[in-house]
């Protein structure tokens, strides 16, 4: 977990969800084309440095900017690890693996609190099988939403998926997981279409020293997401 200027944050807090899910794949699909290219290294520590990097990104941190005047001390955390959110949102597998957050209105706290869950991060870089679970960005029980969303001035939680058309089943994996957004009116949603050569075969896998083929291939970015505010 490290520690960041809240500006940052704030920046990306005053986008509308819309514009935060269409950032997030723009800012995370380099990412995601090396990884594919280079082999995914899911070594634990490995892969919580990726996401890090992943997340900062996001943000737009730069440590080298310089701290508007009568804005230092107030900062918000990046975490790169499942066990810094312990949130039940309903399913051990869709558990937040990432994300943001700033404390509430604390001597320590941030005027703006915030908790930012990016609940497949891991996977959405290192699988093209995964599918989209919407219910699971939240956590599932009104009790539990209430007292998330009552701790936090706002949650913002998402899921990613990049997935290329050229797998076999590309075409009912789209038709399903619209049929299942049906099932969730609130839920905002940004998609986007890439061209980048990726390796083929053994996508996903660990770097090899062999040589590989590279082909251009269509890719799908789709981001998901789910907003909480303060409720009575």
């Amino acid at each position: 977990m490290a520690s960041y200027d809240m500006r940052f944050a704030c920046a990306f807090l005053d986008l509308t969800p819309q514009q935060r899910l269409s950032h997030i794949i723009d800012t995370t699909f380099p990412d995601w084309h090396r990884h594919v290219n280079e082999g995914v290294n899911l070594v634990y520590d490995n892969a919580c440095s990726m996401i890090q990097s992943v997340t900062e990104k996001i943000f737009g941190v730069d440590p080298e900017a310089p701290v508007p005047e009568g804005a230092e001390g107030e900062s918000f955390s990046i975490v790169s690890s499942r066990l810094a959110l312990p949130i039940e949102t309903g399913h051990d597998q869709f558990n937040p693996d990432a994300g943001a957050f700033a404390p509430p209105g604390t001597l320590l706290g941030a005027a703006r609190p915030f908790l930012f869950m990016f609940e497949t991060a891991v996977r959405a870089m290192s699988s093209e099988d995964a599918a989209f679970e919407p219910r699971f960005l939240l956590p599932q029980t009104e009790e539990e939403r209430r007292a998330l969303g009552n701790c936090y001035g706002e949650v913002f939680s998402v899921q990613l998926r990049f997935w290329t058309q050229d797998l076999a089943d590309y075409p009912a994996r789209l038709v399903a997981f619209r049929e299942t957004l049906a099932e969730f009116p609130d839920v905002f949603i940004a998609e986007k279409v890439f061209h980048a050569p990726l390796r083929k075969p053994l996508r996903f896998r660990l770097k090899h020293k062999e040589p590989f083929d590279e082909v251009e291939t269509a890719v799908t970015a789709i981001a998901i997401g789910r907003t909480l505010a303060p409720q009575v």
